[in-house]
């Protein structure tokens, strides 16, 4: 995770966005995202909404991961096209565990992961906005 800066943080085309809000949270980040998987690396881009604390986003916030290819062909086939695929486990920090919801969806050409401790809804809302960002 990047220091702030004092520009507003901005997602340009071929990324996708929700927007300047999320599930009721500010866009706070807009970072440069590396994946090496199976010997090859993946240039993508991470996107936080929501507060961000010691550098990292916190369990109330939201991850967008938008990756042009897929980190994990095999998971990615067995979503239908127009589907988002949600897990539900757990995560933890210095304060104990939540619950975090992951959502998977490939939409115009992007492969994207959503993070957050927000809920199932907010998962799919989110995923139902993404556009091409300008």
């Amino acid at each position: 995770m990047e220091p702030p800066s004092n520009k507003p943080p901005i997602v340009r085309r071929p990324w996708l966005t929700p927007g300047p809000y999320a599930s009721g949270l500010k866009l706070a980040a807009v970072n440069p995202l590396t994946v090496t998987t199976h010997g090859q690396t993946i240039r993508g881009l991470e996107i936080v909404y929501g507060p961000i604390s010691p550098g990292l986003p916190g369990p109330r916030s939201l991850t967008i991961q938008e990756l042009p290819r897929p980190d994990e062909p095999t998971l990615w086939k067995s979503i239908p096209r127009g589907s988002v695929a949600i897990q539900e486990g757990e995560s933890g920090t210095s304060q104990g565990t939540h619950s975090e919801w992951t959502g998977y969806v490939y939409e115009h050409g992007i492969y994207v992961t959503l993070d957050t401790g927000r809920g199932e809804k907010a998962v799919v809302a989110v995923a139902r906005v993404l556009h091409v960002a300008p």
